[in-house]
């Protein structure tokens, strides 16, 4: 046992009361048994020293009442030679009554303890919890309130928050808020819950009503939650999604998803308009049949539950749509399958581009390449495509033989340089590419295979890179060597008709003066009234200017032939005309 000296007050008291009743026990039992031979009536008295040894020490008070049945029965069985029986049984009956008034009181000590240990863990839960609880009884006044409740309260005691309306000292107002849920739990008998602004905080307050056994309203339970973090979030979510929204709804993109049931869960704004809606929300729980493109809404949803059962993306798929005012665009599609956070697939989200002006471009550009495609291989001009340094990336079929060679194969191994007949043409006229970034019909000599000279005119573009760093050229090249040939046999041509007219007017020149110089002398001897009389001479005389003016018209027309340029004069004209 503990020394006396460590027992608490009430374990002395015990003590001491079980040590004066079991002195007075055995003091009686030695006088009226031992001495007075009385056997019955006094034992009354062990049963109150044995029930309350019972009562506080369980089993443990068996051994006192062992100690009293052994002295009991002794005395009666060796002094005074009773029946074996009798003090025997009222032994027994100490023994068993200890024991079983022991057993009792474990049970309810056990009980007893339980009780504490869970009133000890509901009362360290009701103060351990950071929100604040509070009990309030039905005109709402604090009962009673945890430490969270008081730390909520700026750490008001408590012994000051009982009793006192809890609108005082949480809204600090001289009665309840509209908000506060009180009121209708006390009405509806229900849980009630709403969010409440307390300055820069928000609270999440919840009343559960508190009923007697007859259903009757006695109270309730109000619970304040911080939820200042989790409304910060909210609003950090919602302006994350404003602002995912605003993107969706800016980019030239089209968004939507679809659950399992391949109804619309939502899109983003041009999706809507292309759908005939004015507002994504009216699409929720809408299918392909109701929007604009219902004609085609069986390929789209056949290619959703495709992409659905075997949960593999379909990307960049250009598919017709028609539009709700009855115009058929191209989009570029991609659906991907759309999962929860478990993985398991819960509908389809999908993308498309209205690609319709790139799908004209790109028919138009294939148009383009079949026509010059086709001009590159029936050309009878030189086609080619070069690179910067001089290489033959491509040309047509007449190109080998256009330069002399007899096969692709062997006009591949040939330079562009190796063409030029003058080494620095080329030089030349990648300058006057690059300045303009072409040029058109440039005349340029070529050199043949066999060394013979190729008069040509060559039409060429630079191809550049995503840069604009030229990385080589393409064109077309004319052969001109035969209207070369043709304009210098003309030029040949017109020189010797050229001269053939100034040897004509230089003849023409010494008869002309021989004559005039014949008619001046006859007129110089003709009289003055003569002359006029006679005919011939004045005949002659205009003649011979007639025939100066022809001579000067030939030598005026010989000169415009000769210098390409001019006026013909007048007189030169009506020569022509004549």
């Amino acid at each position: 046992m503990k020394p006396l000296s460590a027992l608490r007050a009430n374990e002395k008291i015990q003590i001491i009361t079980l040590a004066f009743l079991t002195i007075f026990c055995i003091f009686i039992e030695i006088i009226l048994h031992f001495y007075l031979g009385i056997s019955t009536g006094y034992t009354h008295f062990f049963y109150i020293l044995l029930v309350l040894a019972a009562i506080w020490y369980q089993r443990k008070a068996v051994i006192l009442a062992l100690c009293l049945a052994v002295t009991h029965f002794s005395i009666g069985f060796f002094v005074f030679d009773e029946p074996l029986w009798v003090p025997f049984l009222r032994s027994a009956m100490f023994v068993l009554v200890t024991l079983l008034v022991g057993i009792m009181s474990e049970g309810l000590k056990k009980a007893e303890k339980t009780v504490c240990i869970t009133a000890n863990e509901w009362e360290m839960t009701f103060n351990v919890t950071s929100d604040g609880i509070c009990l309030l009884d039905k005109d709402q006044k604090i009962q009673r309130c945890n430490r969270g409740m008081v730390d909520i309260l700026n750490g008001i005691p408590v012994k000051d928050l009982i009793g006192k309306p809890c609108w005082k000292f949480v809204h600090n107002t001289p009665g309840p808020i509209v908000e506060c849920p009180f009121d209708e739990a006390k009405k509806t008998l229900t849980r009630q819950t709403v969010d409440v602004p307390e300055g820069k905080k928000w609270f999440e307050v919840t009343v559960d009503p508190i009923l007697d056994g007859s259903g009757v309203f006695t109270g309730a339970v109000h619970i304040m939650r911080d939820i200042t973090e989790r409304k910060v979030m909210e609003e950090s979510l919602r302006q994350s999604h404003q602002i995912l929204q605003t993107i969706l709804d800016t980019i030239p993109v089209r968004v939507f998803w679809k659950d399992l049931d391949l109804k619309y869960l939502g899109c983003n704004r041009p999706f809507s308009l292309d759908a005939g809606f004015s507002e994504p929300k009216e699409l929720f729980g809408q299918d392909d049949y109701a929007m604009g493109w219902r004609e085609q809404a069986e390929i789209y949803r056949a290619d959703d539950r495709s992409v659905i059962a075997s949960g593999t993306a379909k990307v960049m798929i250009e598919e017709p749509q028609k539009t709700p005012d009855g115009r058929t665009i191209w989009l570029l599609t991609s659906k991907v399958p759309l999962r929860a956070a478990t993985g398991e697939i819960s509908g389809v989200l999908g993308t498309y581009m209205d690609i319709t002006e790139y799908h004209t471009a790109k028919e138009a550009i294939r148009e383009s390449e079949e026509k010059y495609r086709a001009f590159f291989a029936t050309s009878k001009d030189c086609v080619f495509i070069t690179s910067k340094d001089g290489r033959f990336l491509d040309f047509n079929d007449e190109t080998p033989a256009f330069f002399g060679y007899r096969n692709r194969e062997e006009f591949c191994m040939v330079n562009v340089q190796d063409l030029y007949s003058d080494a620095n043409e080329r030089q030349d006229h990648i300058n006057a590419i690059e300045l303009s970034g072409f040029v058109k019909d440039y005349a340029v000599d070529l050199r043949k295979k066999d060394g013979s000279i190729l008069h040509a005119l060559i039409t060429s573009v630079a191809r550049k890179d995503i840069l604009g760093k030229v990385i080589g050229f393409q064109g077309t090249i004319k052969d001109i060597t035969e209207q070369r040939h043709a304009e210098d046999a003309l030029k040949e041509s017109n020189q010797r008709y050229i001269s053939y007219i100034k040897e004509a007017a230089m003849r023409l020149k010494t008869p002309v003066e021989v004559v005039k110089r014949n008619i001046a002398a006859i007129i110089k001897d003709v009289s003055a009234g003569d002359l006029d009389n006679n005919q011939v001479l004045l005949e002659l005389q205009l003649q011979v200017k007639n025939m100066e003016q022809i001579r000067q018209n030939i030598l005026d027309l010989n000169k415009t032939i000769v210098d390409g340029y001019g006026e013909i004069s007048p007189a030169s004209k009506q020569f022509l005309t004549e």
